[in-house]
């Protein structure tokens, strides 16, 4: 067994928590001790479980455990709710100026690094560093889901897309996770969000893409294939972009912001709207200096304060400080937020923030800017939520179900489809 003393503490924090768990329900079973009085006792001892489990992933380097490598396919059979499938490379024509140059500055500082590949960390014993691959464009996985009500039971016979009909809208989404865990498989947490959020109807398929993660190959590898699954929509499937919405939660809605940029500046056709679940939106961090909710809701959330600056020290160890302060990944930065055209030519936009999540101000913030570019944004608080509320089916509702139903609402909206609103008062 290789990185024994790693497995000991892993094994360690899982029966604390086991053994934790009676004391927790003691001391949270008065309202006045919850962190929120609104919330049932199963909810407390979970938040206390999740925020327990997630400094391990940066102190045991636990990412490449919990990701996928993206040249591995699934066994396709075991599918039930999605087709698998691969999006091709991204052509060359779609790589501007600056991101070539970017390419090319990374693979040589990368290829610079690799004699440095391998070397034991003596914290854990045999824990060997993986050698990052290239993050110049290749093959990616992707998931498409399907609401299995109205489509073939088998998805083996799902047709990606000559059942689309010039009326039929589909979601490209990218799922969170800091940039160093997740996928946009099936049985991944946050695959949750497309299993149910397709049953609603207002999207015909949700394209889900395995973009590579921040372990397996540096930026902007994740952005290279954030780009190909748009070409690939576009360009091989022939889906018209105003039939597309960008979404994503978390890590993954900055992705949509990223590519959303990166097709306006290029003078790229665009999707019809965008939607971001719980956005994380300034890598500086330089916002929670002054985020009320960054305090007051620090042991309400789920996200704990390590996880944030190991994900961002990986994502971009190859690409500097200039980058992290770019409005590519911090377009909410104090400096970039105030800048009325941060956000010019932006699709309509719905951000969905938990009520209890440390980022609710930036999320609140990036709304208020988005409103001064002159975007179309709307923003829905769920109540009682958590960051990125749609990734969790069972102890977030009927909050979550509300917020799915209006953001189904505002999407048929976007088409001339009016439906009800369900939403409540949480809305801006």
């Amino acid at each position: 067994m290789t990185q024994p003393i790693k497995y000991i503490y892993i094994f360690g924090v899982c029966l604390s928590i086991a053994l934790l768990s009676p004391i927790w329900a003691l001391i949270d079973y008065p309202l006045s001790n919850r962190p929120n009085k609104d919330w049932p006792l199963s909810r407390c001892i979970r938040i206390r479980a999740f925020r327990m489990i997630e400094p391990v992933i940066p102190l045991c380097a636990f990412d490449r455990d919990l990701g996928r490598i993206p040249t591995e396919p699934p066994y396709a059979h075991l599918l039930k709710r999605s087709k698998f499938t691969y999006i091709p490379p991204l052509a060359e024509e779609y790589i501007s100026g600056w991101l070539r140059n970017l390419i090319e500055s990374v693979e040589t500082l990368r290829i610079e690094n690799e004699t440095k590949v391998g070397v034991i960390n003596e914290r854990w014993l045999q824990d060997y560093t993986p050698k990052l691959e290239t993050c110049r464009p290749i093959q990616i996985p992707c998931y498409v889901y399907f609401d299995e009500r109205v489509s073939p039971a088998k998805a083996s016979t799902l047709d990606l897309n000559l059942d689309l009909e010039e009326d039929d809208k589909v979601m490209l989404q990218f799922h969170g996770g800091g940039y160093i865990v997740g996928s946009a498989h099936e049985n991944d947490v946050t695959a949750t969000l497309c299993k149910d959020f397709i049953k609603f109807g207002s999207v015909k398929k949700i394209f889900s893409v395995d973009y590579r993660l921040a372990w397996y190959a540096p930026f902007p590898a994740a952005l290279i294939d954030a780009i190909s699954s748009w070409s690939y929509l576009v360009n091989q499937l022939e889906i018209k972009p105003h039939q597309i919405v960008f979404s994503g939660d978390s890590a993954g809605a900055n992705l949509a912001l990223a590519l959303t940029r990166y097709l306006i500046e290029n003078e790229l056709p665009g999707p019809s709207g965008l939607v971001l679940h719980s956005p994380w939106s300034d890598m500086t961090f330089s916002r929670r200096v002054m985020s009320t909710s960054f305090t007051t809701n620090k042991y309400k959330d789920i996200l704990e304060s390590t996880f944030s600056p190991y994900a961002v020290k990986m994502l971009t160890r190859y690409v500097g400080v200039e980058m992290i302060n770019s409005v590519y990944l911090s377009p909410m930065s104090q400096r970039n937020g105030k800048d009325v055209e941060t956000f010019k030519q932006f699709p309509s936009t719905f951000i969905i923030a938990g009520e209890c999540e440390m980022l609710l101000d930036e999320c609140v913030d990036l709304h208020e800017s988005m409103i001064r570019s002159g975007v179309g944004c709307r923003l829905h608080i769920v109540g009682r939520g958590v960051h990125d509320p749609a990734m969790f089916s069972s102890w977030q509702e009927p909050e979550r179900s509300e917020m799915f139903y209006t953001l189904a609402s505002w999407i048929d909206g976007l088409f001339g489809v009016p439906k009800p609103d369900y939403g409540d008062s949480n809305q801006v």
